[in-house]
């Protein structure tokens, strides 16, 4: 495997990106910039806040990896190794139970009688899971109030007789607005680097 595909697989699957970069999808619609420029923006920004907030294992990468050398097989089982407990912390515990319980039993359809899958194969999927689960949660926290003002610009609209109107045109200012009022970016990168 090229080194340099190997550090950006190890920043996205063990930093933060799978639950930040879902999170800003999830906001990206509710505030509703819907266009793909804004999907790219929100990729990078999420690319850059893993980059940033990256857990202490990652920080200290063997330098070979990130000047381009080739390591070996065992090089790399001994990096994944250490970066496994910071996975194991972070991994809901339904959702580990739930993994562990899907391996146990393709591993029984598979005939397989002792050993099973192996720590990799059961934190790796559960902490990725989880990820998305609470990035889920944030999104759709920050979801909810966005489409009653949605729904609040369009009733008014509708009230006042003005059907030629967009109800984006003025709910994305409203929703802007409110966001930045209430300091949102603040609460949003807090949610997204806890």
């Amino acid at each position: 495997m090229e080194p340099i595909v190997l550090v950006m697989l190890l920043v996205i699957v063990f930093s933060a990106f799978i639950k930040i970069a879902t999170t800003l999808t999830v906001f990206r619609y509710g505030i509703g910039l819907h266009g793909v420029e804004f999907g790219l923006v929100s990729l990078v920004l999420a690319l850059v806040i893993s980059w940033t907030t990256m857990p202490i294992p990652m920080t200290s990468l063997d330098p070979r990896i990130l000047g381009g050398e080739q390591i070996t097989m065992a090089e790399t089982q001994t990096l994944l190794n250490t970066l496994i407990p910071h996975l194991e912390k972070n991994i809901d515990g339904k959702v580990l139970e739930a993994v562990t319980t899907a391996a146990a039993k393709k591993a029984e359809n598979l005939g397989k009688k002792e050993g099973g899958a192996s720590t990799l194969e059961i934190t790796l999927p559960a902490y990725v899971i989880s990820e998305v689960k609470r990035a889920l949660t944030l999104g759709i926290t920050l979801l909810i109030p966005f489409v009653l003002l949605d729904l609040l610009v369009a009733h008014f609209l509708t009230l006042l007789g003005i059907q030629q109107l967009a109800v984006a045109t003025v709910a994305l200012p409203l929703k802007l607005i409110v966001f930045l009022s209430v300091s949102g970016w603040e609460l949003l990168l807090g949610k997204l680097i806890s």
